[in-house]
């Protein structure tokens, strides 16, 4: 809510016209509700045991376009109460928004902060964590919430009950694995993890387990970094991660489940190279090559493959 407008006494009912508010361009403000103060009253009076406090009852609305507005009605006429509560609004370098299901929040960081909103309301941001390391990127699966940095990764646990940041704890694995590319866009979320892009491989990250990294059968230091790491882009598609670098590109199948494991014959690469990939919440792989969007394995049309 707005800070109140100087107090103007008038009788019921006198109009009373009203301008000059701030709306803030970066909030997409759509409507301007106007409030003003009325005083309780008995028909009894009895000194000492009336009730006069005042309360701010809304008398209408506007577009946020408007520039005034002009108050006739009378206090009978008034009937929905301002419910007043505060709001802490997100910061403004937020990045990363992601929605955490079991808590129906929002999380998302800024610098060493890992912000999340409060429960059931995604408009309040009072709760944040502060870690050790500068954070680039991250995922939610399975009711956790996996951070990864300039350094160190992290774990954040967070069970559907928890209502503010005290209850979440942020476990920092102990080898630093910073990821490489294109912050957020990189880190992605598998059934029981998370995965991203390193300067040594595609690290995998599952629970409170130390992460481990996925191409170390496949690529060689040195081949992994004529890939140009530091460009992929990964989605993870039925049990399978296409990783898409400037100079490569491959597909490696993933087993997930009660034990983890990927094989050598699990590896195939790509002689295509998408700009961008998402999967969406149908599970529905798309694939974007510059002005044109293509769905994996749908349609009769193939995808050309050199070999």
């Amino acid at each position: 809510a707005s800070a109140p407008s100087e107090a103007i006494i008038v009788p019921e009912g006198q109009p009373v016209s009203v301008s000059g508010w701030d709306v803030p361009a970066t909030w997409d403000i759509q409507t301007i509700s106007i409030y003003r103060t009325v005083v309780g009253f008995e028909s009894v009076i009895k000194e000492g045991e009336n009730q006069l406090d005042a309360t701010w009852m809304l008398v209408g609305e506007v577009p946020a376009t408007a520039t005034s507005f002009t108050d006739t009605k009378h206090n009978d006429q008034l009937w929905e109460a301002l419910i007043e509560d505060v709001i802490e609004p997100p910061v403004a370098s937020l990045k990363g928004i992601t929605w955490i299901g079991s808590m129906n929040c929002l999380a998302g960081y800024s610098g060493r902060e890992l912000w999340f909103s409060e429960n059931n309301r995604y408009h309040s941001w009072p709760h944040k964590l502060l870690l050790d390391d500068t954070i680039r990127g991250i995922v939610e699966s399975n009711d956790l919430i996996y951070v990864v940095t300039d350094g160190h990764p992290y774990v954040v646990t967070g069970e559907a009950a928890c209502k503010d940041a005290a209850c979440r704890r942020a476990i920092r694995m102990p080898e630093p694995i910073p990821l490489v590319g294109n912050g957020h866009r990189s880190i992605t979320a598998t059934v029981s993890g998370a995965v991203w892009p390193t300067h040594n491989g595609v690290a995998y990250m599952r629970g409170n387990a130390a992460p481990i990294i996925l191409t170390n059968g496949h690529y060689a230091p040195d081949d992994w970094q004529r890939m140009h790491p530091d460009t992929a882009r990964i989605a993870y598609h039925n049990g399978f991660l296409y990783v898409v670098c400037r100079n490569g590109g491959f597909i490696l199948a993933i087993k997930e489940g009660a034990t983890f494991s990927t094989d050598l014959d699990g590896h195939t690469s790509l002689s295509f190279k998408p700009d961008e990939m998402f999967v969406t919440r149908t599970g529905r792989l798309l694939m974007r090559f510059g002005t044109e969007v293509k769905e994996w394995d749908r349609g009769t049309a193939k995808i050309p493959h050199t070999w």
